[in-house]
């Protein structure tokens, strides 16, 4: 366009038939930039006392030529030199070259140009208005000064320390504010700065809302476990001067967000949450400009009670298990509970049992008697929740008297092969009776006066026999094993005395003493079965077994690791003769059975004697 408007001067000239001079702008340097907007242009090579007007070619901010017209015009000296100043009030605000031009009464001549008051245009990566992160507030300019400075302007005012320098072609890619801008509402502008430190007058303007950061939760994560439909979440990060503090929901079908509560800005929040799961987020209100989103947290509210399984009405374990079920999950990451109440009073806390269900036991034993037991949930946020279902059971762990010879007496002699045997013990516990050792009658279960009476099932031979008896009520308690001696003389007086006692051990001096039975080598339990091959926290595998007579019966755990079998837990029952059973949990004792495959193997303990014979099960733990 400059090029274009010196040729028209020029055909204007050569159509007149003479030329003037050629005008040189001496100061400014012609070409030059200056933001003064009243600077004084001196030239020289007029004509003497010429007229030299100074004219002006403006351009908006979109650098649309409006035209030229006249800013100041003064006479030439004999030299053809001199000076006009450029009057404020025609330049301010605008983006503008100027140039002299030399009239005489019928022809001009124009040469030379300086630009004044070069004003930059000023963008950014986001539209005007927008709402950015404050790490995000980056500008660019362009139409600057080559090779001089720009000063960034944040509302109103100069950030000394946000200057860059104009490349070759008065750009400048990245202007950023030295520090940054508080949340709320601001404006930017740039202003170009000449040699002499003259600054033009400022850009078009930017609007941007600056964001708070997003508080976060303190205490929830994402896959956190809640009991409670009211959680008060803590919060860190809220702003002092927030005005606002919301939690919504996310919901990614319709990529939305639902406000489920706000408060005045306060560093807790309490939403209502429904059952299910839940995508959660957090945002904050600071001088009228919402944060960010947080990051959502997904959580999953369970608010029903826990369910705990019943056991036996009457049982002999001091620290019996129970199983529990609809429990928060206890995963990687989770600090989810379970905690067991025997009475009303916490006995046992569970944080290790991973999926919603868990075997419980108390960690003290219990005292004998009727008790109840209840179960409750502790969520990821400490809040404990519903109780279950109540369970009621008994526990016994005495075994009842030893018992005592009624008839015959210990010590005493009978004239019949076949005598009536009664005992006294607790009344309803069952009685062995063994005869010599060898004739074994079996159980009888004592009446309410604590007797019980067997008939022998063969005819004993005269002489002198022993009984060995024990009693072991129903929980399966039993005594130890006692002996009594009775001597049957069936034959007339002229018949010699009978034979001396057998090889058996002498009865105890005094009556009722607790004595062990012959060596003898203890059976293995037979017909063993199992309830499930498959071992589970949630289900109980229930070992049965069959035995000849009363014994312990001792259960051991074995795994292959690296080729070689390792025990990995043992317990031994007692138990009665005929048919009995244990239950088998994924804790034994203080042992938590791993996940694989195991080996059961069951022997019976009688006395000393350990049972050579064994019965195994394959088992695995899931």
């Amino acid at each position: 366009m400059l090029t274009a408007v010196l040729a028209a001067a020029c055909a204007l000239t050569g159509a007149a038939g003479a030329q003037a001079a050629g005008i040189t702008i001496d100061s400014p340097v012609s070409g030059s930039y200056t933001n003064d907007l009243t600077p004084t242009v001196s030239f020289s090579g007029s004509g003497p006392q010429e007229h030299v007007d100074l004219n002006a070619d403006v351009f908006q901010a979109d650098f649309s030529d409006t035209g030229w017209f006249a800013t100041g015009s003064t006479t030439s000296d004999d030299d053809g030199a001199g000076s006009i100043t450029v009057a404020d009030g025609d330049v301010a605000g605008q983006n503008l070259d100027v140039f002299l031009r030399a009239v005489d009464t019928t022809t001009g001549s124009a040469d030379g140009e300086v630009h004044v008051n070069i004003v930059p245009s000023l963008s950014s990566g986001f539209a005007d208005g927008a709402t950015v992160a404050a790490a995000d507030v980056q500008f660019s300019a362009s139409g600057a000064i080559p090779g001089q400075d720009v000063a960034l302007y944040i509302d109103g005012a100069r950030d000394d320390d946000a200057t860059v320098t104009a490349d070759g072609d008065g750009n400048v890619d990245e202007l950023t504010p030295s520090s940054a801008p508080a949340a709320g509402a601001h404006t930017a502008s740039v202003r170009s700065i000449d040699a002499d430190g003259n600054l033009s007058d400022a850009s078009s303007v930017i609007h941007f809302d600056v964001s708070p950061p997003a508080p976060a939760f303190t205490a929830l994560f994402d896959g956190a476990k809640l009991n409670q439909s009211n959680p008060t979440l803590a919060l860190s990060g809220v702003d002092p001067d927030a005005t606002r503090v919301a939690v919504s929901e996310y919901d990614s079908d319709s990529n939305s967000y639902l406000e489920l509560v706000h408060n005045g800005g306060q560093a807790s929040i309490t939403p209502t949450l429904t059952e299910g799961s839940h995508m959660l987020v957090v945002t904050q209100t600071v001088a009228g400009v919402e944060s960010i989103l947080s990051d959502p947290y997904e959580v999953t509210v369970t608010t029903s009670a826990p369910v705990l399984d019943p056991i036996d009405a009457l049982g002999n374990d001091a620290r019996p298990y129970f199983s529990a079920s609809n429990l928060l999950d206890n995963n990687a990451g989770n600090d989810t509970k379970v905690k067991l109440y025997i009475d009303g009073r916490l006995a046992a806390t569970d944080d290790n049992f991973g999926g919603g269900t868990d075997g419980v036991q108390p960690d003290a034993p219990i005292s004998d008697g009727s008790h109840s037991a209840y179960v409750t949930t502790v969520d990821d946020l400490g809040h404990e929740g519903m109780q279950s279902n109540v369970v009621t059971f008994a526990i016994d762990t005495v075994a009842p008297a030893l018992p005592t010879a009624v008839s015959p007496a210990d010590g005493s002699t009978v004239s019949s092969a076949s005598p009536q045997i009664t005992l006294h013990t607790e009344p309803g516990a069952r009685v062995h009776l063994l005869v010599d050792d060898a004739q074994d009658e079996g159980d009888q279960t004592a009446d309410a006066n604590g007797n019980v009476t067997f008939t022998l099932s063969s005819a004993l031979a005269d002489g002198t026999h022993k009984l060995y008896t024990w009693a072991a009520d129903a929980t399966g308690n039993a005594t130890g094993v006692v002996a009594y001696s009775f001597v049957v003389k069936t034959a007339t007086a002229s018949i010699p005395a009978a034979p001396a006692a057998p090889a058996t051990p002498a009865a105890p001096a005094a009556p009722a003493t607790a004595a062990s039975p012959p060596a003898r080598a203890a059976a293995a339990p037979a017909k063993v079965s199992l309830s499930s091959h498959t071992l589970r926290a949630s289900k109980p595998v229930k070992v049965r077994f069959t035995l000849k007579k009363a014994a312990t019966v001792k259960l051991t755990l074995t795994k292959v690791v690296k080729g070689r079998t390792v025990v990995v837990a043992t317990v031994k029952v007692r138990a009665k003769a005929g048919k009995g059973s244990y239950n088998l949990h994924t804790k034994v004792g203080h042992k938590r059975l791993a996940r694989g495959k195991y080996k059961l193997t069951l022997q019976t303990i009688s006395g000393k004697k350990t049972s050579k014979k064994t019965s195994t099960q394959k088992l695995t733990v899931a």
